[in-house]
């Protein structure tokens, strides 16, 4: 009842800080790590990619468990804000039936909630690569500044189309799990993107990630290149994601309450 008091209120500040906070609650609730785990999940992926990798297939990577792990960062952060965004209007259909208030704070809750989370992991990340005495020089830090902004803006634009698409066709939210599921293969995470053979390096661009993961590894490794095809592309097509996804979410908003 006092969560719908604060909601049926025009202060909209707080209500969005209230659904930030529930997301965070709801996500950990029982556990005894709490947010840890955003940072446990991918490192224990890491472990079993370099197990794979390092002692079975031999890839020629050089301190490979660094290099996957500057990966599976972003990675995780993507996949879950995708998966909890795309049924995050579904989640909080109570919210939507019974009070008025600008909807894209529901998904955008959601999404800050992850990045909060993700931030953290990153910063557990940082000091383990300072630690073990790789130097991060305040370029670094602009180009990774860059590389969240990017895909926080791709996570944005993907959750407000598909969240506004899934009150209406309720299979989207399985058919993203099955895509996610490649996206984790078509992306350069376990490889580098030099890798993948020239005739198909133009298409493999297409995929908004690669010039975005590409980003991150480029500052938290310190390497001094990147595919700047890639991110060139990853830059307009996450403008143009934004721009549809917003514009599909406001033209479905007044129809939320009859989907549900």
């Amino acid at each position: 009842m006092k969560m719908l008091k604060k909601l049926t209120s025009n202060n909209t500040y707080w209500f969005f800080i209230l659904l930030v906070n529930k997301e965070n609650k709801a996500k950990y609730k029982s556990t005894m790590l709490g947010f840890l785990w955003a940072f446990i999940t991918p490192l224990i992926q890491m472990i079993v990619l370099s197990l794979v990798f390092v002692i079975f297939i031999k890839l020629p990577i050089n301190n490979y468990p660094v290099f996957v792990f500057s990966a599976l960062l972003p990675w995780t952060f993507f996949n879950l804000a995708l998966l909890s965004g795309t049924y995050s209007l579904l989640e909080n259909k109570d919210f939507l039936k019974k009070a008025s208030f600008n909807r894209l704070l529901i998904p955008l809750s959601t999404i800050i909630s992850n990045l909060i989370n993700f931030l953290i992991s990153l910063s557990l990340f940082i000091l383990y690569l300072v630690l073990f005495k790789i130097q991060l020089y305040p370029l670094n830090l602009l180009v990774l500044l860059l590389a969240i902004l990017l895909l926080l803006s791709l996570i944005t634009a993907l959750v407000l189309l598909l969240s506004s698409l899934n009150l209406f066709y309720r299979d989207i939210y399985y058919l993203l799990q099955a895509t996610l599921l490649a996206g984790f293969y078509i992306s350069p995470i376990i490889y580098p993107s030099s890798f993948v053979p020239e005739p198909y390096n133009l298409v493999y661009r297409l995929n908004p990630l690669v010039g975005i993961i590409s980003l991150f590894r480029t500052s938290l490794l310190n390497l001094t290149y990147f595919d700047q095809t890639a991110l060139l592309l990853s830059i307009s097509i996450t403008i143009s994601l934004l721009l549809i996804g917003f514009a599909i979410f406001k033209r479905r908003e007044p129809y939320f309450t009859d989907w549900i």
